[in-house]
């Protein structure tokens, strides 16, 4: 046989019937002469050109020279539709225009699929999930609502979700029974930002990885944390003071104010007392109350929602400094009998403004007796 003419050449095209989506494709291309002749040498420069629907690329493209006259073409078509063949061998074309085929829906692939989180991020408070929430990763093929497109249930279909401590995980999918998607749930454990990755035969899906940032959002009385001498020890008649730090169900910092918090005095023999609440806006707030009655008493920390929860703080409040006017003196026996030359005894209770008993004497107070007779 002479030389190659691309022209002659023959194209196996049983290849190319009942073509599906991530079906390996194989033809063969027999080189042949100007006269049709069968050439048993190979050595040619074989090119294989593929586009298909808006655009789309072929994957896995391959020619493999047999070194006796044939060529095996090779190539992936991930997308369905009309694609066009074109081979070229020395740097003409076998087919002028090359050769259309179709491609139906087969295995999901990569390039055809479609990736969604419900709720979305746009359907979030702030565009954040809520720790211990959970959300729904949804893989199906673009436009299947109106494509009809259904899963072959032989699709090797990876989800990964990378954790804010730079972990990863594999999550599990689970193919609709309609078949018409696969479903993976996810549960944010963690505060900070997430990543989501979906390969489909190990090929990552476009628009992919998502990222979503999980906060802890529910306030849970028992898991806060609160810093400051107020929470345990307060003094008779100032102000005492404490920090709350907002956490979750699972102990995760909430970084964000708005909770509907209150906090009351329950001192044994009295009423309830209202103290005062500061939200900082950063999932911090300050508590201070005042109370008069020295003893063990109970600071009552309350999220008013619908259900109310509360924490009872157990907390010790000590009497003030002495205040003179408020001091019991007790000189019943000195009344009664003082023998001469001998020194009188009188007994001080010492009490503060508010006559709770009192050990703290004050900066400037001191005790002096003076007797006339």
């Amino acid at each position: 046989a002479g030389p190659t003419f691309a022209p002659r050449c023959k194209i196996s095209m049983e290849g190319l019937q009942n073509l599906r989506t991530g079906d390996t494709c194989r033809l063969t291309l027999k080189a042949a002469d100007q006269y049709g002749n069968l050439r048993l040498d190979g050595d040619d420069a074989a090119q294989l050109a593929l586009e298909g629907p808006g655009g789309a690329s072929a994957r896995a493209v391959n020619i493999v020279d047999h070194h006796d006259g044939t060529y095996a073409l090779e190539f992936i078509t991930p997308v369905a539709g009309r694609w066009n063949l074109g081979v070229r061998v020395n740097g003409k074309p076998c087919v002028e225009g090359g050769v259309s085929f179709g491609v139906a829906f087969g295995t999901l692939t990569a390039e055809e699929a479609v990736v969604t989180l419900s709720p979305t991020i746009e359907e979030t408070e702030g565009g954040v999930y809520e720790c211990g929430g959970v959300a729904t990763l949804t893989i199906a093929g673009v436009d299947f609502e109106s494509s009809g497109r259904l899963m072959t249930g032989l699709e090797a279909v990876t989800v990964r979700l990378l954790h804010p401590s730079g972990t990863q995980e594999a999550l599990p999918v689970v193919l609709a029974k309609d078949m018409t998607r696969y479903s993976a749930p996810i549960r944010w454990l963690h505060p900070g930002d997430h990543a989501i990755s979906v390969l489909l035969d190990g090929v990552q899906v476009k628009g992919t990885p998502l990222r979503a940032r999980a906060e802890g959002m529910e306030v849970s009385l028992s898991s806060c944390a609160f810093i400051g001498d107020g929470h345990e020890r307060c003094v008779a008649g100032e102000r005492a003071v404490f920090k709350m730090e907002a956490k979750d169900y699972s102990g995760n910092r909430i970084h964000r104010g708005g909770a509907p918090l209150l906090i009351e005095t329950r001192v044994p023999g009295e009423d309830p007392t209202q103290g005062t609440v500061t939200d900082v806006g950063d999932g911090t707030y300050e508590l201070s109350y005042c109370v008069e009655k020295a003893g063990a008493m109970e600071v009552a920390v309350i999220l008013a929602k619908s259900s109310p929860t509360v924490r009872a703080l157990p907390v010790t409040c000590v009497a003030g400094p002495m205040e003179p006017a408020e001091c019991r003196v007790d000189a019943g026996k000195l009344m009664l009998h003082w023998p001469a030359g001998e020194p009188g005894v009188c007994r001080v209770t010492r009490k503060d403004r508010f006559g709770n008993q009192t050990r703290d004497a004050g900066a400037l107070n001191r005790l002096a007796a003076e007797g006339t007779g």
